[in-house]
């Protein structure tokens, strides 16, 4: 299975830690996943590129990180004999802890032997870190084991896929869902205007056609039934003002037959 063009792992791990083994599981993953869909490092970084933005960029757009905890990883200080997970600028933390915040699918990967660490012996970002089931890598049983480790990144991309086909599909009724509410509230306007105007038929087209978008909008459920008595009651002042017409119509003739005959 190639999964390239459809996810992103990034393989995170310290040079002084795990440096054997990340170059080893690289080799092993980027055959079978596309070297574009690895990212790892200074390696697929260009002179002169700011490198901070490129790995802060590469954690924002990976589906699956790859934590390699070696023996050294926890304890490893810096140059000032303090340990580089308690420096927040520390880029293992810093990656680590971005992919953990996105919720993202991060394995924990224990290579030579190495124990998971405790909670409390972390940064209060990285804690979440030791309720992810980890895999473990060693050397006498790399291939076996670097099996098992693509085998949950196949499920990861592919959950990660599904979880993006999903936001789209979410993405997509929450712009038509606007698009509709703000048609309705276009039609809502011109419904009250024509209602000032007493334009009852055209209020109650409008008022219809925000129904047909959304048949439980109660503003225009109770505008409806205004308008609707508002035409019946125009419909009887109306068919009254044809029978007054009509009467005043049939007098007039008559009074003129009248006065006709009288003049024969």
């Amino acid at each position: 299975m190639t999964t390239s063009g459809k996810g992103r792992i990034f393989i995170n791990y310290r040079r002084a830690d795990s440096e054997g083994y990340a170059g080893r599981i690289y080799d092993r993953l980027a055959p079978h996943f596309g070297e574009d869909a690895i990212f790892m490092d200074v390696e697929v970084i260009d002179a002169g590129v700011d490198f901070v933005k490129v790995l802060e960029d590469a954690v924002q757009c990976c589906d699956v990180l790859v934590a390699l905890i070696g023996r050294s990883w926890l304890n490893i200080k810096d140059a000032q004999g303090a340990r580089r997970l308690d420096n927040p600028a520390d880029f293992v933390r810093i990656e680590v802890a971005a992919a953990l915040s996105r919720d993202i699918r991060v394995i924990p990967v224990l290579v030579g032997g190495a124990p998971m660490p405790r909670s409390s012996e972390l940064p209060e970002n990285l804690q979440p870190l030791v309720r992810r089931n980890a895999l473990t890598v060693n050397h006498n049983t790399f291939h076996a084991d670097m099996n098992r480790l693509i085998e949950h990144l196949e499920r990861a991309l592919e959950a990660a896929e599904a979880s993006k086909v999903l936001k789209a599909k979410r993405t997509q009724e929450e712009q038509a869902r606007k698009e509709r509410q703000a048609q309705i509230e276009k039609l809502l306007h011109q419904a009250n205007t024509a209602i000032n105007l007493s334009d009852w038929k055209l209020a109650g087209e409008k008022l219809k056609e925000i129904l047909a978008l959304d048949a439980g909008h109660l503003e225009a459920q109770a505008k409806l039934e205004l308008v609707g008595e508002k035409e019946r009651t125009a419909s009887r002042e109306q068919e009254e003002a044809r029978k007054r017409r009509q009467k005043r119509e049939g007098e007039a003739a008559a009074k003129a037959r009248a006065e006709r005959l009288a003049r024969e």
